[in-house]
């Protein structure tokens, strides 16, 4: 063991290099996921600190190479964009040494795969007029919102289709649609259009995957 890691050992807080990894969403889903991969290949093994946040957790390391292997393994595995910045400690004029602290800011994809989203109108125009309402499979090219997640979306039932136009077209028609959860219960039902219309006919179910 080098000199500077037995210094780091005893005192922790002497670190050359931290990661601060960040997703701003209400589940910890990804993380979860993210945190059971840095154990199964052992990714975090020269931090000399670990840190749990509310939106995220920090890692301090003692080398910048070793925060730089960390930063390279996060993206290799999960969909991020990242900043860094350094921070000068201490400069010795005597000896032209200088002593920097670094810092690796690393954010996570708010969306994640799966989720309902909406996206900017320049955007779905740029894909070919596309319907705006789509499932995520990738992100962060052009950023948006998350209307549900994966875990918000109900399994329905296709009660009747209403031709509008005969044109084919995201409008070309209404769904009128029910809440499986609300069959015997009530009557409540939601008419709707889509732009999945080519694959919905009356008594399909539409289930979300989980």
């Amino acid at each position: 063991m080098c000199e500077l890691c037995s210094k780091l050992q005893v005192n922790p807080d002497q670190w050359v290099a931290a990661v601060q990894l960040r997703q701003h969403v209400s589940h910890r889903r990804t993380f979860f996921y993210l945190e059971q991969l840095i154990l199964k290949h052992d990714a975090a093994n020269r931090a000399i600190k670990i840190q749990q946040l509310n939106q995220g957790i920090d890692f301090f390391f003692g080398h910048r190479s070793h925060a730089l292997k960390f930063v390279d393994f996060v993206s290799r595995v999960v969909l991020v964009r990242t900043r860094n910045d350094k921070q000068l400690v201490s400069h010795d004029h005597k000896s032209n040494t200088v002593s920097y602290k670094y810092t690796f800011s690393v954010e996570i994809s708010p969306v994640c795969r799966e989720d309902l989203i909406c996206l900017p109108p320049k955007v779905a125009a740029s894909l070919g007029n596309i319907g705006p309402l789509l499932i995520c499979t990738k992100y962060w090219r052009a950023s948006f919102k998350t209307l549900l997640s994966s875990r918000q979306l109900v399994e329905c039932v296709v009660l009747d289709v209403d031709v509008v136009s005969e044109e084919v077209n995201i409008g070309g028609s209404k769904y009128v649609i029910a809440r499986v959860s609300d069959f015997g219960k009530n009557d409540t039902i939601f008419s709707v259009r889509t732009h999945l219309g080519h694959l919905l006919e009356s008594g399909r179910r539409l289930c979300p995957r989980l």
